[in-house]
This record gives C-alpha cells, sequence and structure tokens, in this order.
C-alpha cells in the first residue's frame, strides 16, 4: 500500500511532463520536494540519485521561504476587540494578540502551518459558535492540549491539574515536561506598562488558571495609575488583567470551566 502512494505521485509528473514541450506555455508545480524524493528513495531505492531523478522534468527550481508565524497569523485573521486595558491606556490590539498567539505556538514546539491553520480555524469556530465571553488564549491553550497532549489534557479536563509551572514555583510542573520548552521562549514584557517581565510559562498558567475559578473576572480592570508601583510578586495581576481583557464576545455572559471543555471537545480535530 505504501509503494502504491509513492508511485501516484510520481505518476501525476511522468503524465504531466508530456504537455511540458506545449509552445508558449510555462508549467509551475508545487512540490513538497523533500517528500517527493522520499517516494522516489522508496520506490527505486536509497542510494537512487532522487535529486538527478527530478531534473528530467523542471528546469528550474525555487525554494520559498516560510512565512513568519506573526505574519502569517496577521494576514489570516483579525480580533475585533472592544477593551481597554488598562484603564487609560489601550495596549491590546492586534499585533499584541498575534505575537502572545505565535509565543504560544513555539512553546510548544508546533512549527507546521498547516497544524497551525488547523487550531487557528477551530479557535475562530469556538468563539463563532459561543454565545458567552471566551478567554482567547486559555482557549488556544486548550486546543493545543487537546490535539497534541490528549493524557495532560485530560488531567486538566477530569482534575483540573494545570501543567505550567504557577510563579514563585522552584521547579517546573512534572506535568509539563513533554511540552515544556524553555530555551526558545523569552520572557513576556509589557514595557509600555510595566517593567516587569514574566516566564511564559507563567503566563500560560494564568491563562488556565483563570478558566478554573468560579468567577473569571478578578483582574478585568487593572488602574493604569497604580500599575508601576505594583511589586514583581504581584505582577500577575496585570497579566491577568490582559489576559481576560482579550476575549471572543466581549460583554456577553463570561464562560465557565465547563464550557470550555465541552467546546474544546466538540472542535477537536481527529
Amino acid at each position: 500500500m505504501n509503494l502504491k502512494k509513492h508511485w501516484k505521485k510520481l505518476q501525476v509528473i511522468e503524465n504531466v511532463k508530456h504537455f511540458f514541450n506545449t509552445k508558449n506555455f510555462v508549467f509551475v508545480i508545487a512540490t513538497d520536494t523533500k517528500q517527493l524524493q522520499h517516494s522516489i528513495k522508496a520506490i527505486y531505492g536509497y542510494q537512487f540519485d532522487s535529486h538527478l531523478y527530478l531534473s528530467r522534468f523542471f528546469n528550474q527550481s525555487v525554494t520559498l521561504p516560510q512565512p513568519k508565524l506573526i505574519e502569517f497569523i496577521l494576514s489570516k485573521y483579525q480580533f475585533k476587540l472592544d477593551t481597554s486595558f488598562p484603564t487609560d491606556k489601550n495596549v491590546i490590539d492586534d499585533t499584541l494578540i498575534a505575537k502572545l498567539i505565535t509565543k504560544t505556538f513555539k512553546y510548544h514546539n508546533i512549527n507546521s502551518l498547516r497544524e497551525i491553520d488547523k487550531i487557528l480555524i477551530s479557535l475562530d469556530s469556538c468563539g463563532k459558535s459561543a454565545d458567552k465571553e471566551l478567554n482567547i488564549l486559555s482557549l488556544l491553550t486548550l486546543l493545543i492540549l487537546r490535539n497534541f497532549h490528549p493524557k495532560i489534557y485530560n488531567d486538566f479536563k477530569y482534575q483540573k491539574l494545570i501543567p505550567y509551572r504557577e510563579i514563585n514555583a522552584s521547579v517546573t510542573n512534572e506535568l509539563a515536561s513533554p511540552v515544556y520548552n524553555q530555551h526558545t521562549v523569552e520572557n513576556l514584557s509589557l514595557d509600555c506598562i510595566t517593567k516587569h517581565s514574566l516566564s511564559f510559562e507563567n503566563f500560560i498558567h494564568l491563562s488556565l488558571a483563570e478558566i478554573t475559578r468560579q468567577s473569571t473576572n478578578h483582574y478585568r480592570t487593572v488602574d493604569a495609575s497604580k500599575i508601576l508601583s505594583i511589586p514583581n510578586h504581584n505582577i500577575h495581576t496585570v497579566y491577568s488583567g490582559l489576559i481576560a481583557n482579550i476575549v471572543f464576545n466581549n460583554f456577553k455572559e463570561q464562560a465557565v470551566f465547563d464550557d470550555y471543555i465541552n467546546l474544546v471537545d466538540l472542535h477537536f480535530i481527529e
């Protein structure tokens, strides 16, 4: 069966090549060249020169650079938010949200644009199908766990075990080891409103802690005039406020824990 799949890929090129000499026509074929070379080697043997084989068909080869993830997100999604965070100083815009979403994918070692697009489609669908206010970053993290780390997701679903280190914890939560990617994601900072940065793992912990509370409105409003005087050990109030203001369906009834779980399970990608 595997060989049959590889043959089908090559047959497309073998059949199309008969049209390549058509006058006044230029054929542009998009391929995943590495996968195509793998198929050729699977049929002809792993010592076979797949690069030379493909050169029979193509006069020129151009490699397109992978777009930056933040640009990809901004090109496909716009988040219509009606919020002012903190009071007197609105710092939330599409660029900040795209930056946070990018960091969340990067933290979880998800680099495939195809997989990222699937998650973002589910995220958008959750927002449109719900009639309650939903924290976007909390929902995104749950969709990632549900699709890439189902055991960890179930620990959170049934026991509310958050798989990320909380602020001031001396050791990494053992649950987080399969998703932990400390070295590739820099600390989160909001230079325009506070001098204190926060570990991104702590930030994701806050996003899930936000939906496990009975009331999710603790940090909705943060007084801009008092932010600079907030000590480092209480800086979570600022970042929790940020999370609480990046939402779908603003000003509707706030979703609770079970609402998030039901939505995420409903939009699970098979």
